[in-house]
C-alpha cells in the first residue's frame, strides 16, 4: 500500500487512464504549468476542491508573470541595444519590479541568453 502512495497515489491514478506526470512529461510542461495541471487533476480528490483550484491559479499566475518578465527583458535588451554582458543586469532589474514579484531573475522560462542570442 505504501509503495502505491508513492508510485501511483489514488488522488492521481484511481479511475484514470493517464496520471498527471505522464501528461506533464508528454506535453513538455515546465514546473509552473505542470504543477497547475497536477492541481487540476486532483481537485477535490485529495484536499478541498477550492484549495486545489486556488493553488492551480497561483501557479498559472506565476507562469504569466514569468512570461511577461521575459518579454520585458527582451524588450529592454532590444531597446538598449544591450550586449550579452548586460543581459543578467537587465534581468535582475526587471525582476525587481513590483509587477514581477517572486519571479527570479534567472528562472525556468524567464530568460535564456542562448535562446535570445539566436533570435532574429
Amino acid at each position: 500500500m505504501k509503495k502505491d502512495m508513492i508510485d501511483h497515489p489514488p488522488h492521481y491514478a484511481e479511475g484514470r487512464k493517464h496520471e498527471p506526470i505522464e501528461v506533464i512529461e508528454d506535453w513538455g510542461l515546465d514546473f509552473n504549468l505542470g504543477t497547475a495541471l497536477k492541481y487540476i487533476s486532483r481537485a477535490g480528490r485529495k484536499d478541498d476542491i477550492i484549495m486545489d483550484l486556488e493553488k492551480c491559479v497561483w501557479y498559472i499566475q506565476r507562469e504569466i508573470r514569468c512570461i511577461k518578465a521575459q518579454r520585458e527583458i527582451e524588450r529592454q535588451i532590444k531597446l538598449r541595444k544591450a550586449g550579452p554582458d548586460e543581459f543578467y543586469a537587465i534581468a535582475e532589474e526587471v525582476a525587481s519590479r513590483p509587477e514581477f514579484k517572486d519571479v527570479p531573475p534567472e528562472g525556468t522560462r524567464l530568460f535564456y541568453i542562448e535562446d535570445f542570442l539566436h533570435k532574429d
